[in-house]
C-alpha cells in the first residue's frame, strides 16, 4: 500500500514551521522577566545598540520592545550612571554564540552605594 503526501499537507507543515521560527524571538524578547540588582561598571554603544556591563561581568542590552510599548531605550541608557546601584527588570537570555544579551526594560530604583 502506497501513501501519497498531499500538497496541502506539505504546505501546512511549512506554515507551522515558519510560525514556530517566528515565535522564537517573541519568547526570547518578551519571556523570562527577572528582577536584578546591579552596579553599573561600564556602558557603551556598539553597532547603534546600547549596552551596559555590571560589576559581576554580566552584560545587558537596552532596546525598544514594541509589543511591550517600550520606546524609552535612550532615556534608560542615559539615566544609568557608572558606579551606581540599580534595581532593574530584564527579559531575554544570554546566548553567547548569537551575541545576545538580556534586555533592560525598566530601571526600578536607584540606590546609593
Amino acid at each position: 500500500m502506497r501513501m501519497e503526501i498531499s500538497g496541502c499537507g506539505c504546505w501546512c507543515v511549512l506554515v507551522v514551521v515558519i510560525l514556530m521560527l517566528n515565535a522564537c524571538p517573541l519568547i526570547y524578547n518578551y519571556g523570562n522577566a527577572r528582577q536584578l540588582e546591579i552596579v553599573v561598571q561600564d556602558k557603551y554603544i556598539k553597532d547603534n545598540m546600547y549596552y551596559v556591563a555590571d560589576d559581576e561581568g554580566n552584560a545587558y542590552k537596552i532596546t525598544d520592545l514594541p509589543l511591550l510599548f517600550k520606546w524609552d531605550s535612550t532615556d534608560i541608557y542615559n539615566s544609568l550612571e557608572i558606579g551606581e546601584e540599580y534595581k532593574i527588570e530584564t527579559t531575554g537570555f544570554r546566548i553567547p554564540f548569537l551575541s545576545e544579551y538580556p534586555n533592560i526594560n525598566e530601571v526600578k530604583e536607584k540606590k546609593d552605594v
